[in-house]
């Protein structure tokens, strides 16, 4: 069993980055897109060191991934949304906990995460943000995986992540209010190579 985080010594927590998309929007891996002089991958890679000691990749390439230097995990059903990486990550976890960190959110701090291991429940305990529901941005107790919602999703295909959290009624924690210096850029979600350029200029701007 991996040792719990140095940081929530009481929390035995892995986490994994979500890279499972196929980046059609952006028309390449957009993991490998380059902010502020490093991949998206890196930046997601430097806050998972921060939250737990065992890090893993969801994606659906393991070549394109494969000089990451991390274990990957292949999507369990490729090209039907992120829950196929979040129910293949608690399917072969080996902790109790699983923090989920999508890629494509270089501005997210560990504070987010903080917060959400402050509000651990036996259900997926998920941010929202100003823009509201921030599901990818979330931690998960493996039980889930047993609970009769998720055994009932994955047997119909139903693969909406939204849906399947109501069904196990998740915990919600509003970041507006969790964190004392919110900042609406923490959740900026890159989909386009404009998105890039955008949140870019901005980080910038508000750096200089």
């Amino acid at each position: 069993m991996t040792s719990p985080t140095t940081r929530h010594p009481k929390i035995n927590l892995s986490a994994v980055i979500l890279a499972g998309g196929n980046s059609t929007r952006f028309g390449a891996p957009k993991a490998l897109a380059i902010f502020n002089g490093k991949s998206l991958l890196e930046i997601a890679i430097s806050l998972a060191q921060q939250i737990a000691p065992k890090i893993q990749l969801s994606c659906n390439d393991v070549n394109v991934y494969s000089r990451a230097g991390l274990p990957v995990i292949r999507d369990a059903n490729p090209g039907t949304g992120p829950l196929a990486g979040i129910t293949a990550a608690l399917e072969i976890a080996e902790t109790d906990w699983v923090a989920f960190i999508p890629c494509d959110m270089p501005l997210l701090s560990r504070s987010v995460y903080d917060a959400l291991l402050a509000n651990l429940a036996e259900t997926p305990v998920v941010a929202t943000s100003h823009r509201g529901k921030e599901p990818l941005v979330s931690v998960w107790p493996v039980s889930a995986l047993s609970r009769q919602p998720f055994r009932d999703a994955l047997a119909e295909e139903n693969f909406a992540l939204h849906q399947l959290l109501s069904a196990l009624d998740a915990t919600f924690v509003d970041m507006t209010v969790a964190l004392p210096d919110y900042r609406t850029q923490l959740f900026a979600n890159i989909n386009t190579p404009s998105d890039l350029a955008e949140i870019a200029a901005n980080f910038q701007r508000s750096n200089s």
